[in-house]
């Protein structure tokens, strides 16, 4: 029997617009109905964010689902905003995320050896994963053999194995800990640890939490906090605010909505930008929001931008759309024109954001942005980003 190490990703460039369950919603009141998010992949598997900003420097986001995020829309995605910052100020960057559902430290620490070391960033940033309270309570500890957090193939059937939430294997968490901060210093990798949500509130109104679950997230992150920072780490905290207004920024007790990934994306640039020699961009960054909704006829174009400043080198448009049309496929087409052509399939049930560019240095003259489809379309919340 062949066994192989499974590393724990996305597909590389692969996209999926990802629906939630009227079973999660209903457990999670203050979700958006009626909303898809889309997911965009690279070629190593890294979650796209939307900007389609691009540089040498590279800043690197690992975490569970925390911080990948993604039931909020690409561009307001904690990974986006933190790269929207650092570039609207002056800073030359770009934000990959290598976060994934259910991950834990030692799966972690297989994709910094197996994917980010070859990428080098300039700096790992690395959130607490609420998931290793599960590998540690098995007695075989992160070398458990169930389907969802078995390191290797040769993983049972089975969801978990029997267990009782105790612990018992932290001290396996602190020599991977350290196993990691040796393996990113010898490869002159920054590291910068982080808090995420566990919210600790009773309120069965909002989400109903396993206050055992709780108490033992509250142990690994302490004990993470105490290990990193004996090792020179910088350990930070960027989610007190979501906690203390939870109705307004959590989706639940562990993850944040659009308003809350805000929070944490600026506590993240700040201390980077106080603490860090980040390096200057040579380009500018501005934004303009476009008023109004608009709805198209079929066929028909409908413009919503006429490009007339070419002191930029890329527009990126950003937009919530949804088909007004009664169709029976998942999927419709929507053409999007300025000086070229974008092309973009879009779910046909829900709203959803997405995002295009086009290279203004390509222009010959001035443009207009418009779209275009088969079927009714609703276009809403439009915004353009300036590179």
């Amino acid at each position: 029997m062949k066994r192989h190490i499974r590393l724990r990703e996305f597909s590389p460039l692969t996209t999926a617009t990802y629906i939630p369950s009227p079973e999660y919603l209903s457990r999670r009141p203050n979700m958006i109905k009626d909303r898809g998010y889309f997911v965009d992949l690279d070629n190593s598997g890294y979650l796209k964010t939307g900007n389609h900003i691009e540089s040498k420097r590279k800043i690197m986001i690992l975490g569970d689902s925390f911080y990948e995020n993604l039931y909020v829309s690409q561009n307001l995605r904690i990974s986006s905003v933190l790269e929207l910052l650092l570039n609207a100020n002056g800073f030359d960057y770009e934000v990959l995320n290598a976060s994934v559902s259910g991950l834990t430290l030692l799966q972690a620490f297989n994709i910094i050896i197996n994917k980010i070391a070859l990428v080098s960033p300039d700096i790992l940033i690395i959130g607490d994963l609420a998931n290793d309270i599960y590998p540690l309570s098995y007695k075989e500890r992160y070398w458990n053999k169930t389907r969802y957090y078995s390191n290797l193939t040769d993983y049972c059937n089975n969801d978990i194995l029997d267990y009782e939430l105790k612990l018992d294997g932290i001290e396996d968490q602190k020599k991977i800990l350290k196993s990691i901060i040796y393996f990113c210093n010898e490869f002159n990798i920054k590291l910068l640890f982080t808090s995420i949500c566990n919210l600790q509130v009773e309120d069965r109104d909002f989400f109903k939490a396993n206050k055992k679950d709780i108490r033992l997230r509250c142990d690994i992150y302490e004990n993470t906090k105490i290990i990193v920072e004996k090792q020179g780490i910088s350990y930070i905290n960027v989610t007190d605010n979501n906690e203390e207004k939870y109705l307004d920024n959590m989706q639940d007790d562990i993850h944040v909505n659009s308003s809350g990934a805000r929070n944490v994306a600026m506590q993240i640039y700040s201390f980077l930008a106080e603490n860090y020699d980040l390096k200057k961009a040579d380009r500018f960054i501005s934004f303009e929001n476009i008023k109004g909704d608009f709805i198209t006829a079929p066929n028909r174009s409908r413009v919503i931008y006429q490009v007339i400043d070419f002191s930029y080198s890329k527009i990126i448009v950003v937009f919530d759309i949804k088909c007004l049309s009664d169709v029976e496929v998942d999927y419709i087409h929507v053409r999007i024109f300025g000086n070229y052509k974008n092309g973009i399939d879009i779910h046909s049930k829900v709203w959803q954001q997405r995002s295009v560019f086009f290279d203004i240095n390509k222009h010959d003259n001035s443009f207009p942005i418009s779209f275009r489809s088969n079927h009714i379309l609703e276009i809403k919340n439009i915004k353009l980003i300036f590179l």
